[in-house]
C-alpha cells in the first residue's frame, strides 16, 4: 500500500487527514490498483455576535447582540444561558456568566462565555489589586475589560514611558513603590485605570543573633546574609560590648563573608555574652541602610 503522501503509513484506514487530493496504489501477486479521492471539510458555523460596553460612553450598560450565522449546517439551536434566541436579538446583561452556544444539524457547535465582572456601571476596566511586594521580587500585573477585548488596544505605561502596548498582563520589578497605568483605546476613545505596586525595603538582609566559638566550623564567624543579591557593600560594622566600648570594626567588604578575624578577635571574651553592632550597608540601587542590633556569644 503506497499513497501519495510519503508520510502516511501504509494503511487502509487512516484517521485525520487534511483537506486536499489523495491517491492511493495497492499491489497484490502482481496485480495493482490505483485512486484517487478528495477529502473536503466543510466550514464550520460562524456566529455574527458582539458582547460589549460602549468604552466611549460613561457608564454604558454591558449589550450582548446577535444578528445572524454564516458557514455550515443548518442551525438547531441557538442559546444564551439556555435561554433559546434568534437572529437580531440584543439584550443588556448583568454580572455574571453567560453561555452562547449555537449547533447545527450535523453535530457542530460553536461555544462562548461571556463573563460580565462584578461592578458599578461603568467600570469598564479591572485590575489586579494593589500589590505590595519585597525589593528585587517581581508581580504580574493583569488588566481586563468588562466587554469585547477584542474590540480595544490594551497597554501599560508608567507616566509617559510605554511599558508594553497590546498586552494584557506585564511582569514589573520596580525598585521603589511606583504607579502604573493600564489603558485600552477603541472606537476612538480611551480610558485608563492606575495600579500602585508598593515596594518593601525592609528586612532585605539578615544577621544571626548568636555565634559560637567552638571551632567546629559552623556559625563560628560574624556573616551579613543577602539571600536576593540586593546588597553592594557594607560599608563598616562596629561592634560594642555593654559597656559601650568598641571591641571591633571592619569597613567596606561585601556581603555573604564570613569575617576571618572575627573568631580570634573575641576569643578572650568570657562567654555568654551579648554585644551591639553598627551596621551600615548600601544596596544595589546606592541607597545606605544603618542597622543596629545585638548577638550573644556562646561556646
Amino acid at each position: 500500500i503506497e499513497w501519495s503522501e510519503p508520510s502516511l503509513p501504509a494503511a487502509l484506514e487512516i484517521d485525520g487527514l487534511m483537506e486536499g487530493v489523495y491517491s492511493v496504489l495497492i499491489s497484490d501477486a502482481g496485480c495493482t490498483i490505483r485512486d484517487t479521492f478528495a477529502v473536503e471539510v466543510e466550514s464550520m458555523i460562524v456566529p455574527d455576535f458582539s458582547a460589549s460596553r460602549d468604552i466611549c460612553q460613561a457608564n454604558s450598560p454591558f449589550v450582548f447582540e446577535f444578528d445572524g450565522l454564516s458557514g455550515g449546517g443548518t442551525s438547531l439551536s441557538i442559546t444564551l444561558a439556555n435561554e433559546e434566541i434568534a437572529a437580531g436579538f440584543r439584550d443588556t446583561l448583568t454580572a455574571g456568566d453567560y453561555l452562547f452556544s449555537v449547533t447545527d444539524d450535523r453535530g457542530c457547535s460553536f461555544d462562548s462565555l461571556i463573563v460580565v465582572a462584578e461592578g458599578g456601571e461603568g467600570e469598564y476596566i479591572s485590575l489586579t489589586p494593589d500589590p505590595q511586594i519585597l525589593l528585587g521580587n517581581s508581580v504580574e500585573l493583569v488588566g481586563r475589560v468588562n466587554g469585547d477585548s477584542n474590540a480595544v488596544t490594551p497597554q501599560w505605561r508608567i507616566g509617559d514611558t510605554v511599558l508594553c502596548s497590546g498586552c494584557w498582563s506585564i511582569e514589573v520589578a520596580p525598585q521603589e513603590t511606583r504607579i502604573f497605568e493600564f489603558a485600552v483605546t477603541g472606537d476612538g476613545c480611551t480610558v485608563s485605570d492606575l495600579v500602585t505596586v508598593f515596594v518593601d525595603r525592609r528586612d532585605l538582609f539578615f544577621v544571626p543573633n548568636a555565634f559560637t566559638l567552638n571551632g567546629d566550623g559552623v556559625n563560628d564567624r560574624f556573616i551579613v546574609h543577602d539571600g536576593r543579591g540586593l546588597v553592594r557593600e557594607i560599608k563598616f560594622l562596629k561592634v560594642y560590648d555593654r559597656s559601650g566600648r568598641e571591641v571591633y570594626f571592619r569597613d567596606n567588604f561585601p556581603a555573604n563573608l564570613e569575617l576571618d578575624d572575627f573568631a580570634d578577635r573575641f576569643d578572650d571574651f568570657i562567654t555568654p555574652a551579648v554585644f551591639m553592632y553598627l551596621l551600615e550597608v548600601e544596596l544595589f540601587d546606592g541607597e545606605v541602610q544603618t542597622l543596629t542590633g545585638d548577638f550573644s556569644l556562646l561556646r
